[in-house]
């Protein structure tokens, strides 16, 4: 019994913690106001939910004394306030925002917000991968990097900061639909597929050289990236950009279809581990990066979209010669054991106490 014991432990921590999803720090703000296109219900700590809500009323949320402040509100079509705000809880703790739940509480029916009361809710009935599968518009907000609203796929969670005067907004979202929206923000102007094909496998390669890099820092307790992975910005990549406000250049079927043609496709060394990869807009001006396509990175050289552009229009350059013409030692290969554990990190306690529960069950057994 003991070495059944060992392994069902031993499978259940070899187990992947989640799907492919990315958890990426869309903006983060002091208060904000955010319209849903779906009936909604609002998670508090995983403890209980308000909801569902109908899609009309907005969510006002802000930090009072360190706590979340949450209210609902209705506005006209003029985006006059019909009536006072609802104040339906104050609390310090995770909030996820999110179209469902694993059971069969029907979202096609909202309650009263002013007749709302705590629901108690089981940890497990939350989703957020499976609901991160959803790709219909879940919900829209005006981030601090952004000109204007840009409408999101979700779920969407809320998480204080450590200086308890702001929160961070986090969006769970597949990789590959993560990579669509890069490829679209930082290389719309190529329009050539093989020009895509190249960004979104450099995109791809990039987003796994940092997951490893901050879990590294996370193990060594260097750093804290339990929230969210990437920052939505071009701190690390450009998931958020003026393409996206008010949905003037979405991502189109040619970039659609690129992002799946070179689905986990990264770029590696002989022995397939992953390279160091880094990008630029431009050139520059120096003579060698003009005459290259390359550019002045933050280590070293690196890619030059422009280049990028340009030698995939030449004739016989597919993706696989362009992405040559940079790394000509490198291979492209597919990294299906690349990990994205990482982004559920949160359910390792969930798994440590089902472990727990199953060893008392299984020594009772005995």
């Amino acid at each position: 019994m003991k070495r059944i014991i060992i392994t069902l432990f031993t499978l259940l921590l070899l187990a992947p913690l989640g799907a492919k999803d990315l958890k990426v720090a869309l903006s983060k703000s002091n208060s904000t106001e955010i319209t849903f296109l779906e009936n909604y219900a609002i998670v508090i700590n995983k403890e209980y939910y308000y909801g569902p809500i109908s899609k009309d009323f907005r969510l006002q949320i802000a930090i009072v004394e360190g706590k979340f402040n949450i209210a609902l509100i209705e506005r006209d079509e003029n985006g006059k306030e019909l009536y006072a705000p609802i104040n339906i809880a104050k609390t310090p703790g995770k909030i996820d925002i999110i179209r469902g739940f694993d059971n069969d509480i029907s979202f096609e029916e909202t309650i009263d917000p002013q007749r709302a009361i705590r629901q108690p809710i089981f940890a497990e009935e939350i989703n957020l991968s499976k609901e991160a599968q959803k790709t219909t518009p879940f919900f829209k907000f005006k981030p601090r990097s952004s000109s204007g609203e840009i409408e999101f796929t979700g779920p969407l969670s809320l998480t204080i900061r450590k200086t308890q005067d702001s929160f961070n907004l986090i969006e769970t979202i597949p990789l590959e639909d993560y990579l669509v929206h890069v490829t679209n923000c930082e290389m719309r102007q190529a329009n050539n597929s093989e020009a895509y094909k190249a960004q979104t496998i450099l995109e791809r390669t990039f987003v796994y050289n940092k997951l490893n890099e901050r879990l590294d820092e996370n193990n060594k307790n260097r750093s804290n990236w339990l929230d969210f992975q990437l920052f939505a910005d071009t701190r690390d990549q450009a998931y958020i950009c003026d393409f996206r406000v008010n949905n003037k250049t979405l991502p189109d079927q040619k970039i659609k279809d690129a992002v799946k043609a070179t689905e986990s496709l990264v770029l590696g060394d002989i022995n397939k581990r992953l390279i160091e990869v880094h990008y630029c807009a431009s050139c520059g001006k120096c003579s060698y990066c003009q005459a290259n396509g390359v550019c002045h990175a933050k280590n070293g050289l690196g890619d030059c979209q422009k280049g990028i552009a340009y030698y995939s229009k030449q004739p016989g350059y597919d993706y696989v010669k362009v992405l040559k013409k940079y790394h000509p030692s490198a291979i492209i290969f597919s990294y299906t054991n690349g990990s994205l554990a990482f982004s559920d990190i949160h359910a390792q306690e969930d798994i440590e106490k089902s472990l727990s529960d199953m060893e008392d069950k299984l020594k009772q057994m005995i």
